[in-house]
């Protein structure tokens, strides 16, 4: 991971990703691996079931349809627009806008090995940061670049842009990505130049939670929809993957009749 000055792209700092012995990937592939390791484990997943209500006492959830699945323990591992955390906190939990804004683009950045400015970035899988006042971009190249990822964080300077829209499908207005990357190394500048259309994600935070477990003690919070991570720390799904992981083990330990017990310990 290499930081660069803004004006000129002169590394400034290099350090291996994360610190730590690691991969970086595309999420797709991420998934993949839980996908196989819970068909090998022999559990049924259920694709496009839209859970609608939940019965705290038994406990169970309520299908779209109107199926009733019942368990031993529900977990609410259904991200930042959770319906179980506001069944768990009894009121709706509303985001705080961080006064920053995203621009973010993926497309396959094939193309750009024909343009000498970009080549540099992706001939090989690299991450990138550009660091400007109150802003900055984030490069990936992923696949040996046939993937291409760029992020444009700014700082929100007016009222309107203040707004909160909490959506992961916000067309982004490439004209005032241009305007933002003024000044901006040109190789990364021409790549974004490039880029067929974004997205605006406002980024947004919130309050830590009084709790991640119903009254019953029979639902429980994980990931995104208890402990929400701002997306440009890149940290969402491996702090949701270590919190399933302890509780997975907690449930072990405890054994199937101290549910309660295991969901209090986490």
């Amino acid at each position: 991971m290499q930081i660069r000055r803004w004006s000129d792209g002169k590394v400034l700092a290099q350090q291996p990703l994360m610190d730590m012995a690691g991969y970086i990937g595309h999420r797709g592939d991420y998934h993949r691996v839980f996908l196989d390791a819970v068909r090998d484990a022999g559990v049924e997943v259920r694709m496009d079931c839209e859970v609608v209500g939940f019965d705290e006492d038994k406990p169970a959830i309520v299908l779209k349809d109107g199926t009733v699945v019942e368990a031993d323990c529900v977990v609410g591992a259904d991200g930042i627009k959770s319906k179980a955390r506001e069944l768990v906190l009894g009121f709706k939990d509303h985001p705080r806008s961080s006064g920053y804004s995203c621009f973010r683009a993926y497309f396959p950045g094939e193309h750009l090995k024909q343009d000498p400015l970009c080549r540099d970035f992706v001939h090989k899988d690299c991450v990138n940061i550009w660091i400007g006042e109150d802003t900055h971009v984030v490069q990936n190249t992923l696949r040996d670049g046939r993937e291409f990822n760029w992020i444009l964080t700014r700082k929100l300077s007016h009222e309107k842009d203040m707004e909160i829209t909490e959506s992961w499908f916000q067309e982004g207005d490439l004209e005032e990505v241009w305007r933002c990357i003024e000044g901006l190394d040109e190789r990364m500048a021409a790549a974004i130049r490039k880029t067929p259309r974004c997205l605006d994600w406002k980024i947004c935070y919130r309050d830590p939670l009084p709790t991640w477990v119903s009254k019953s003690h029979k639902i429980v919070l994980l990931g995104d929809s208890c402990h929400p991570h701002l997306p440009t720390s890149a940290q969402g799904a491996s702090q949701a993957t270590e919190s399933a992981s302890v509780l997975a083990i907690c449930l072990k330990l405890a054994g199937k009749g101290n549910v309660s017990l295991a969901v209090s310990a986490i």
